[in-house]
């Protein structure tokens, strides 16, 4: 019978976003919120969720694989296997071997080597109805894991995973897509790392990833959509 196996990445002091678009009838109702004075924060915030349309964006997890901070794991629930990650470009190394002695490491250590040329990138087509309005709920956490969870057969051993079945996308912060121009083009995410992990698959089946972390704070920002279709930043309400 399968078991599962679970693939780990940790990093401290970074930052999760995530984004919730609303309507104009909403936005009017929100605006007539703030203006009140008669509602705290926190009831402003939860309002905009109740009410966005579709569920919420993730903007960033904030796990950048080119962090110094950053490590990787692969348990079996028994034993836990410390993993290096490398990133490199495509064409850079002729073969696998030349890139670990390039990086110095022993080739018989758990390498996932990650190609920075496997990025997607958001674009402004991507971005939804300009009729709509945004929040973005930023919080900049102290220690966070991405986890995700795959199948290996039962006679299977840490030991015998070939970590070339791992396959990482990246999602480039360099993208001309709303959100991300609101995210990144604005110093919402400190970060000066560039590499987010976006997507993790084994022999070729993406894991679904789950993102916790622990100590922090948040804030939100909301952004009101103007009749020439751009966005203005109403002062931040902190959560």
């Amino acid at each position: 019978m399968p078991k599962q196996m679970k693939i780990s990445f940790e990093i401290i002091e970074s930052a999760q976003v995530d984004a919730h678009y609303f309507s104009a009838e909403t936005q009017e109702t929100i605006k007539d919120m703030i203006s009140s004075g008669a509602y705290e924060e926190d009831e402003i915030v939860e309002s905009i969720r109740e009410y966005r349309d579709g569920d919420g964006v993730c903007v960033s997890n904030g796990m950048f694989v080119d962090d110094e901070n950053i490590t990787c794991t692969i348990s079996d629930g028994d034993e836990t296997l410390s993993v290096n990650l490398i990133s490199y470009f495509d064409g850079e190394y002729e073969s696998f071997e030349e890139m670990i002695a390039d990086h110095d490491l022993q080739e018989s250590k758990a390498i996932i080597a990650v190609d920075v040329d496997n990025q997607i990138y958001l674009t402004k087509s991507d971005d939804p109805s300009k009729k709509q309005s945004v929040m973005l709920e930023i919080i900049n956490y102290m220690s966070g894991q991405l986890v995700g969870w795959f199948e290996v057969e039962d006679d299977v051993n840490l030991q015998d995973l070939d970590m070339k079945d791992f396959k990482i996308q990246l999602l480039s912060v360099d993208g001309e897509g709303e959100l991300q121009e609101l995210t990144y083009g604005e110093g919402l995410i400190g970060s000066l790392c560039e590499l987010e992990i976006h997507k993790v698959s084994y022999k070729g089946k993406d894991l679904d990833l789950g993102l916790n972390f622990q100590g922090g704070s948040g804030e939100a920002r909301i952004y009101m959509r103007e009749e020439d279709g751009t966005l203005s930043w109403n002062p931040y309400l902190f959560l």
